[in-house]
């Protein structure tokens, strides 16, 4: 089975996720992902416990093993620490993928983007 690509797009200048974009037909594609009105955030190809997408941006829920207890941490691409995977930021003390931690033991459920949401990050209950 193939893993599917697809990304979503935050429009800088109306603040807000476009769902159908296309740049006009003299755009370069090189032109339309450095333009500094369009942020492209990537599908990381898991879905959350609710079945709902889980892309780079999104602040998400992360839930232990068997407790109602969570932290709140939001999904990076971390290409440029030379490390080509999604993780959670800020990272947490584990021996795996952090993502991979969460979904195996307790699950994440996204709650809302950097975007449209950043105080959700200023959460305290980040260890």
């Amino acid at each position: 089975m193939m893993r599917e690509i697809k990304f979503r797009c935050w429009d800088n200048d109306f603040k807000e996720f476009i769902e159908y974009w296309c740049g006009n037909s003299n755009d370069t594609l090189n032109e339309i992902f450095e333009c500094e009105r369009y942020i492209f955030l990537q599908y990381t190809g898991l879905k959350d416990k609710n079945g709902k997408d889980v892309y780079e941006g999104d602040i998400v829920k992360c839930y232990y093993e068997n407790s109602d207890e969570f932290i709140i941490r939001e999904i990076v691409y971390c290409a440029d620490r030379n490390y080509p995977a999604f993780e959670l930021e800020p990272d947490i003390d584990c021996d795996s993928n952090s993502i991979s931690y969460f979904m195996a033991v307790g699950g994440i459920e996204v709650i809302g983007n950097i975007y449209e949401n950043p105080e959700l990050l200023e959460d305290k209950n980040a260890p």
